[in-house]
């Protein structure tokens, strides 16, 4: 499950998130409903994990991609907001860095200083440790595409956090460099697109060795890129975002099943 950035920060209608918008504290923007799609988000994930065993549960893979898209939505929301202000890519790295890294490599710290130490769990261990430069660097989703681990779970949830750190350490700079919002639709339209044509293109060719699952950054990079879309088309023209609401929130839903019935 991502570590995301979404304190503070709320939906008011799961249906018509621009229904009704609040101003807080340092001019913030709440939207009160997020929480519940957080939550749902929070929900499908559990029930995946642990109750694989019910079919009727195969859906909660979703939730991995609605955090994706909440976290896109919401990011871009506050790089364009803070865009023209100094200290825009101090800010934004640093509070992120406060958020993530220290859980993150307290938890690397253990994983791979502390817990080699119990001889039961050394064999379980022992694949992440020979590979550990990937998880310190964030890499560790193509770790697990390229080189999946054969007898060993520990810290492959982690694969989530290194697609959004990837794709968060481009897009803000992209965002500086840009800085028009229409420009930047048409890109991460395309990206998109372009997602979806090199996935298309993997699976047709069949390459031996490759996982087609979901680490991959770019097999997994459509939840983020259709989040951002949402909040630059915000920019661009709110009052369309309010009226069709429901056509975005159905055409979303349909091209992430287009995304990924072809990875």
């Amino acid at each position: 499950m991502p570590i995301n950035l979404f304190n503070n920060i709320y939906y008011d209608n799961l249906l018509n998130p621009f229904a009704s918008l609040k101003t807080g504290t340092q001019n913030k923007i709440h939207y009160p409903a997020l929480d519940g799609l957080r939550g749902i988000a929070i929900l499908l994930v559990v029930v995946f994990h642990n109750f694989g065993f019910i079919d009727f549960f195969f859906f909660g893979w979703l939730g991995v991609d609605l955090f994706f898209v909440l976290s896109g939505f919401l990011i871009t929301g506050i790089l364009l907001k803070s865009v023209g202000k100094p200290g825009y890519l101090r800010n934004f790295y640093f509070r992120r860095i406060l958020r993530i890294f220290p859980l993150y490599y307290l938890l690397l710290i253990v994983c791979f200083f502390i817990l080699p130490f119990i001889s039961s769990l050394k064999p379980q261990l022992d694949y992440n440790s020979h590979h550990q430069v990937y998880f310190w660097t964030y890499t560790q989703n193509w770790l697990f595409a390229l080189s999946p681990p054969a007898n060993s779970n520990y810290l492959i949830h982690l694969w989530s956090l290194g697609v959004e750190e990837q794709f968060y350490l481009i897009w803000p700079l992209l965002i500086l460099w840009i800085r028009k919002p229409k420009t930047l639709l048409v890109i991460v339209a395309t990206l998109l697109a372009g997602v979806l044509i090199f996935r298309s293109w993997l699976w047709v060719n069949k390459i031996e060795g490759l996982q087609y699952f979901s680490l991959y950054a770019f097999s997994r990079i459509d939840g983020i890129c259709i989040g951002c879309m949402l909040a630059l088309t915000t920019q661009i023209n709110f009052q369309f975002v309010r009226k069709y609401t429901g056509l975005i929130v159905i055409s979303v839903a349909l091209l992430n099943f287009i995304f990924f019935f072809s990875s």
